[in-house]
């Protein structure tokens, strides 16, 4: 437990806060850090999308600053800034993630990775906001609005912002850092207008803390404004090549911008992900392409935001709410003519532009009469199928029990939301239950051997278990019996002494043969053997080994004479009798001593003698 947790800053990082929390805590290692946060020391902190949210919550205890999973995403992290562009289906799979997991996936899941705009998070800092924020609150932070993907610049002081990669090092992965406090001030830059517009859209839709907005809402949004540019025809066709045009007229073809190309696309067809974004709305894209036509639709995230609301009232939305959903709402347009029942299911998609499917799941929804298919979806079927949903039977399995379709069930499911909440929740309950069966049937089965006999029988069912019910999994292992081993070593030590031994000469008989080496240390010829690191550890165990080592290694004083050797070797194929200068310079020894010296007379001395 720890003993304080500091509030959070405003505008301020999850992983900030946690940085501020182990300093404060004097908490040690980054290992025990992540023990005292997440209950594992193998959490790799991370700076804009973090997970294992309702662990870190339950770790806090009372100290806890946050309300809920949702408080902390709204407040410390990047989601809002993903979140109103992603089709809920996958919002809920990503809320499961940020509840329990670990972010494994997490930006894969988003898009954010195939999107190709770069899903790595640098931490970045504005020297002029740090010194501000020491000077008002006594304390540094990492801001969110600084750590946008399209923020590179602070809009405050028309500065570039710094980065900060040492966390990215090997090694250091797990280090909580805070900005460093630099001094000075950095030169203001000129302030390209249409860049500054993307940062200002992003930062407000980051403080707008959006829900997953619906994609077919979004969808009448983007044409509605289209057509008002012109840019529409009244039949829903959009002019793709003439918004192209205007869009990189706009933004003056992204110049400057670091996402250029990925933006421009191909010749063939630039501006590809336009296409994308108004006509595939169920694609997870980049919040960066939906900013760029917002900013050229609407100039602001609040015009965006009240178009959004006009249209749900104009359109007569109806608003449902749906359960361990981030207290969001999930939005269906309804047309006149789905509400009109004296229209078939078919005319009425006819008119609306809507399929089939989904005006049968609104009507179903609104509780308008809908003509049931003969010897098949009566009323009674439909809800003994919503019945076998909800206890989580198989889809196929169902469509052969009542003797309808595969795509009728799915009809039914859909319109239905809860079932499908619950449903979702059931399969990944009973994934677990059996994925926990399994593993105690190998701890009874191989418990007997230790933990790695079990292990080694099932590697993926381990490693499921241990991303998913760690907790579970460390209390079922203890029923493992405790294996010592003892005898024999298994190692021949006497062996493999005299095999290294040996091969000592060797290696150094290959370096001396090189013209221009460096000095054979101890060192190198371990490494040029691979068993640097074995010596250290089992010195005593290899007595010959160190004897070779001691035999064939090189001082730096024999290095020496080596090098002057070489030296007049070299000189004496074009001078006949080389200054002692000339010598030493060609050596490239920085410190002659005494005895250094009169080793190079002498060999000098010797060796023209033999010339002549």
């Amino acid at each position: 437990m720890l003993g304080y947790v500091p509030s959070p800053m405003q505008d301020e990082l999850l992983y900030s806060v946690l940085a501020r929390t182990a300093l404060q805590n004097a908490l040690g290692s980054p290992k025990h850090c992540m023990e005292a946060f997440f209950g594992s020391p193998n959490i790799i902190p991370s700076i804009d999308l973090p997970g294992g949210l309702d662990i870190y919550r339950e770790r806090l205890g009372q100290f806890s600053p946050f309300s809920d999973c949702v408080d902390i995403l709204n407040r410390c992290t990047l989601y809002p800034y993903f979140r109103p562009f992603l089709p809920f289906e996958r919002h809920l799979r990503c809320m499961e993630i940020f509840r329990y997991g670990r972010g494994g996936g997490l930006k894969t899941l988003m898009g954010t990775v195939a999107n190709g705009f770069g899903a790595a998070s640098a931490l970045r800092f504005c020297n002029h906001c740090i010194q501000e924020d020491f000077e008002v609150s006594g304390t540094l932070y990492w801001h969110r609005s600084h750590n946008l993907p399209a923020v590179r610049s602070c809009l405050v002081h028309g500065v570039n912002l710094s980065e900060y990669g040492d966390h990215l090092v090997s090694g250091a992965r797990q280090a909580l850092v805070l900005p460093p406090f630099l001094s000075g001030n950095k030169t203001s830059i000129a302030d390209n207008a249409k860049h500054s517009v993307l940062a200002h859209l992003s930062i407000d839709l980051l403080q707008a803390n959006l829900s997953p907005i619906d994609t077919k809402l979004r969808t009448v949004v983007y044409r509605q404004a289209l057509l008002a540019k012109g840019l529409c025809t009244r039949n829903n066709k959009i002019k793709l090549d003439a918004l192209a045009i205007e869009v990189r007229r706009y933004y003056e073809d992204f110049s400057s911008f670091e996402h250029q190309d990925r933006l421009l696309s191909s010749q063939k067809e630039p501006l590809r992900w336009l296409r994308d974004v108004v006509d595939r709305s169920d694609r997870a894209m980049h919040p960066i392409c939906h900013l760029f036509l917002i900013g050229f639709l609407f100039g602001s995230i609040d015009r965006f935001k009240q178009v959004l609301e006009q249209t749900t009232k104009s359109q007569e939305l109806q608003v449902t709410d749906v359960p361990n959903a981030d207290k969001s709402h999930h939005l269906l347009v309804d047309h006149p003519a789905i509400k009109d029942g004296s229209k078939s299911c078919r005319l009425a998609a006819s008119e609306s532009g809507l399929s089939i499917t989904t005006v049968v799941e609104r009507r179903r929804k609104l509780g308008i009469p809908v003509s049931e298919r003969r010897k098949h979806l009566y009323p009674d079927v439909v809800n003994a199928i919503n019945a076998d949903l909800k206890s989580g039977e198989k889809i196929d399995v169902i469509a052969r029990e009542h003797a309808v379709s595969i795509c009728s069930v799915y009809r039914i499911l859909r319109s239905n939301s809860d079932i499908a909440t619950e449903r979702l929740v059931l399969k990944t309950q009973q994934l677990k239950t059996r994925k926990r069966l399994e593993w105690m049937a190998l701890i009874d089965s191989e418990g007997r051997n230790g933990l790695n006999a079990v292990r080694a029988r099932g590697l993926d069912l381990f490693a499921w278990l241990y991303r998913n019910d760690q907790d579970w999994l460390k209390n079922e292992n203890l029923r493992c019996q405790v294996v010592t081993r003892r005898g024999i070593s298994r190692i021949d030590w006497l062996s493999r002494d005299f095999l290294f031994s040996k091969s000592v000469v060797t290696v150094v008989g290959e370096m001396r043969k090189e013209k221009k080496r460096r000095r054979i240390s101890k060192t190198m010829i371990l490494r040029h053997l691979g068993c640097e690191v074995l010596l250290h550890k089992f010195s005593d165990k290899l007595p010959r080994l160190r004897s070779a080592l001691e035999l064939h290694s090189e001082t730096a004083f024999e290095y020496n004479k080596y090098r002057i050797e070489r030296a007049i070797d070299e000189l004496l194929t074009t001078y006949a009798f080389p200054a002692m200068w000339k010598i030493k310079r060609h050596a490239g020894i920085r410190n002659w001593s005494e005895a250094l010296t009169s080793y190079a007379a002498s060999y000098r001395a010797s060796r023209c003698c033999l010339s002549h």
